[in-house]
C-alpha cells in the first residue's frame, strides 16, 4: 500500500455535497458503564440524588416522630453525596486523560493552521503525537509517522486555509486498558472557508515519559477524520498533496 501523498490533484464537484454526511450516520464509541461515569466522571447526578433522598427521608421520619433517625439519615446521604463528589475530583480516568489531550491536539494543531487558542500549558505537536502515528483519511491510510504529519499540518496554509477558531462540539472516549484507547470528537473550525464541522476518530496509547511528573504521556497513534462536511468520501482529501 503507498502512504506517501503523491500529486496534488483535485476534487470534483462530483465529490462533494454542500450538507456532509448526517452526522447521526458517523459511527460512534461504545458508551463506558454508567456506574462507571457516575462514580469517576460524572457524580453531579448521583450525587443530587442522595441529597434528594436525605431530605426526602429526613421529612417522612421527622414526620413520624423519628426526628433523630431522620437527620442520622439525612446525615448520611449527605456525607455519601460528598464523597462521590471527591471520589470524581480526585481521581481522573484514562478516558478523561484522552479526552483532555485530544482537545489540546485540536487546539494546538488549531494554532498551527493560524488560530490563537492554544493555552499556556498546551504540548506542541510533536509531544502529543507518536512517532508512527498514523493518519487517515475515511479510514484510508495517507500520513505515517509524526514528521509527515507535522509537514503536512505546515503545508496547509501554503493552500490558502486559515483558521480562525476551532471548538470541540461533542466528544466521547473509549478505554480499550490502562495503555490505550480511542477518542471520537465531533470539531467546528471557522476560518477564511466559512465554517466547517467534521468528525474524527483518535486512538491513543500511554507511553513511559520520565519528564512528566505522572511518569508517561498519552500520544496519538492513528488520527482518522471520519466524515467533513461539504465532502461525500473524506479520503478524496489525499489528494492534495505538497
Amino acid at each position: 500500500m503507498e502512504h506517501a501523498v503523491q500529486g496534488t490533484g483535485s476534487l470534483t464537484l462530483g465529490q462533494f455535497s454542500l450538507a456532509g454526511a448526517d452526522p447521526s450516520t458517523v459511527p460512534q464509541l461504545p458508551r463506558p458503564p454508567l456506574w462507571e461515569v457516575w462514580l469517576f466522571e460524572s457524580a453531579w447526578t448521583p450525587a443530587i440524588g442522595l441529597l434528594a433522598a436525605g431530605v426526602v427521608a429526613f421529612w417522612l421520619l421527622n414526620r413520624a416522630g423519628k426526628a433523630r433517625q431522620g437527620a442520622l439519615a439525612g446525615a448520611g446521604c449527605v456525607a455519601a453525596a460528598g464523597a462521590l463528589l471527591l471520589t470524581a475530583m480526585l481521581v481522573e480516568t484514562p478516558r478523561e486523560q484522552m479526552v483532555e489531550r485530544t482537545r489540546a491536539l485540536i487546539r494546538v494543531t488549531a494554532d498551527q493552521l493560524g488560530a490563537t487558542i492554544a493555552r499556556g500549558e498546551d504540548p506542541p505537536l510533536a509531544d502529543l503525537l507518536a512517532e508512527d502515528v498514523v493518519l487517515m483519511m475515511g479510514g484510508q491510510d495517507w500520513l505515517i509517522g509524526s514528521d509527515q504529519v507535522m509537514a503536512q499540518v505546515e503545508t496547509v496554509p501554503k493552500w490558502g486555509v486559515r483558521v480562525e477558531r476551532a471548538a470541540v462540539v461533542r466528544s466521547s472516549a473509549q478505554s480499550r486498558d490502562r495503555n490505550s484507547g480511542f477518542t471520537q470528537v465531533w470539531v467546528r473550525a471557522e476560518g477564511n472557508f466559512a465554517l466547517a464541522r467534521s468528525w474524527w476518530r483518535i486512538g491513543w496509547r500511554r507511553e513511559s515519559d520520565p519528564g512528566d511528573p505522572s511518569g508517561y504521556r498519552w500520544r496519538a497513534t492513528t488520527i482518522d477524520c471520519l466524515q467533513l462536511d461539504g465532502m461525500v468520501n473524506p479520503g478524496e482529501a489525499r489528494r492534495f498533496g505538497n
